[in-house]
């Protein structure tokens, strides 16, 4: 995983005398990417209590699936992407004899919620490790960043009794966005009227967050509210009302007599 200045590398941590966590560990991506360029390596850091300071090698990583701490089925064998139309992180974890495949959320690339299940297999000896990102629709070539349209592919292993089995699946996800469609009504109350009388216009709108008048009138006008007019000849009355979700527009017509 790309964040920032650094590569995110997640990993299961085995630390002596301890019980396994999934951990994680960074690296700046111009000292990695010129160390390779010159055959070397350049060194990593795990995160650990909040801090980059534990060495890549010797050193030990905090764990950073809150439920990992007390369900040792947690595994990294997995990926991670940056999704473009959620703005977050994204990570998978498979569960071994738990039989489940987890997608979880980041702001950060540390800090992981929002869990959800993306595969659960009746018979828990099936396990769904080394599942991918691949995006289509607004993705990176190495699906690194993936956007509102993407696939998670895994395979499905018959653990522990025929670990050469695979069942490939894939999970199609599209992130849609909720519109809230605006309303309005507007009516005139007499709706006919002698010339010199009065009549009144009212309205009402929700989901927007301005209106502007025409026809008969203009100006803009609050989202909702009352208005007296005294039209000498018959007239239309139009309101156009604004929000996220668009455009609606209502017109009312008083008539007048002589």
């Amino acid at each position: 995983l790309v964040v920032g200045p650094y590569f995110y590398v997640y990993y299961n941590e085995f630390p002596t005398g301890g019980s396994k966590r999934l951990s994680v560990a960074r690296a700046l991506v111009t000292d990695v990417l010129q160390a390779a360029g010159s055959g070397t390596v350049t060194p990593w850091k795990k995160y650990n209590s909040g801090a980059w300071t534990q060495d890549g090698f010797t050193g030990v990583g905090s764990n950073i699936i809150p439920e990992a701490a007390t369900n040792g089925n947690y595994d990294l064998h997995s990926d991670a992407a940056y999704n473009t139309a959620l703005n977050k992180y994204m990570l998978t974890v498979q569960t071994h004899n738990d039989g489940q495949l987890l997608l979880y959320l980041s702001d950060d690339g540390v800090n992981w919620g929002s869990r959800t299940v993306v595969d659960e297999t009746s018979a828990n000896n099936f396990i769904q490790a080394y599942s991918t990102f691949v995006g289509f629709t607004g993705a990176t070539d190495d699906s690194r960043e993936v956007g509102n349209d993407f696939y998670i592919i895994y395979p499905r292993k018959d653990w522990p009794n025929n670990y050469n089995y695979d069942e490939l699946y894939r999970r199609h996800v599209t992130i849609g966005v909720t519109t809230i469609t605006p309303t309005l009504s507007l009516s005139a109350n007499p709706t006919s009227i002698t010339s010199g009388s009065a009549s009144t216009l009212s309205w009402s709108s929700t989901n927007t967050i301005s209106c502007t008048a025409s026809g008969g009138w203009s100006g803009t006008k609050a989202i909702s509210g009352t208005q007296s007019v005294s039209p000498t000849v018959t007239t239309t009355y139009t309101l156009s009302c604004t929000g996220t979700g668009g455009t609606v527009t209502q017109s009312a017509t008083i008539t007048v007599s002589t």
